[in-house]
């Protein structure tokens, strides 16, 4: 099960570097990235964008999910070693000088700073733990939980619709203000989950003693 839920932080991080969206957290500096070229500069500023989504999404579901505000993420999850591999990659394929050696081990980092400092694979083992407890993760006994809590599931509806209202954080923005987007939309999506399944980290907690 922990090979499992390690698999998954691999394929959400293939996900992330494919896609310009999520992480961070207020506190952060996020690092100047060492770039070679304009076309590095754009990935650079890309990369701080997923990254600041990222940390934010992961602070946020851990709140929500595990009713929490004292979580803190290590600054190393997407911390500079993570954002130059990443910057480094993509700049590779740009020019067309893709290195299998070189980005081989520049994914090997990004994984590595992944799973140990963002715990994304401990909070899918969690939630893998706790599903296989009973029958409380089975799609339709989701969907009755979650109808047993219109005003919660109501609230977070109303707070992802205000969220839109508000427009989606663009890389010009500051490193703050795209944290806080990925930290409010991992909140809540981290709430409904635990409506959904009446998720009780206590339960894991004494699993694991």
């Amino acid at each position: 099960m922990k090979a499992a839920a390690t698999l998954l932080t691999i394929a959400t991080v293939a996900m992330i570097s494919q896609a310009t969206m999520f992480v961070g957290e207020a506190n952060i500096i996020f690092p100047q990235i060492v770039v070679k070229n304009s076309s590095a500069t754009q990935w650079a500023q890309s990369t701080r964008f997923v990254s600041a989504c990222a940390r934010g999404f992961m602070l946020g579901y851990r709140k929500g999910m595990y009713k929490t505000n004292n979580y803190r993420i290590d600054d190393r999850c997407f911390g500079s070693e993570t954002q130059q591999a990443l910057v480094d990659t993509f700049d590779s394929w740009g020019q067309l000088s893709f290195d299998w050696e070189r980005e081989l081990s520049n994914l090997m980092i990004v994984i590595r700073q992944v799973t140990e400092y963002c715990e994304y694979d401990e909070s899918i083992y969690d939630y893998l733990t706790y599903c296989y407890q009973g029958e409380m993760c089975e799609p339709q006994n989701m969907v009755q939980t979650l109808l047993k809590k219109v005003f919660q599931v109501t609230t977070v509806a109303n707070d992802f619709a205000q969220i839109y209202m508000e427009g989606l954080p663009t890389e010009a923005d500051a490193v703050d203000k795209i944290q806080d987007f990925g930290e409010r939309v991992g909140m809540n999506v981290g709430k409904l989950l635990r409506y959904a399944t009446e998720f009780n980290p206590n339960i894991i907690t004494n699993l694991y003693q």
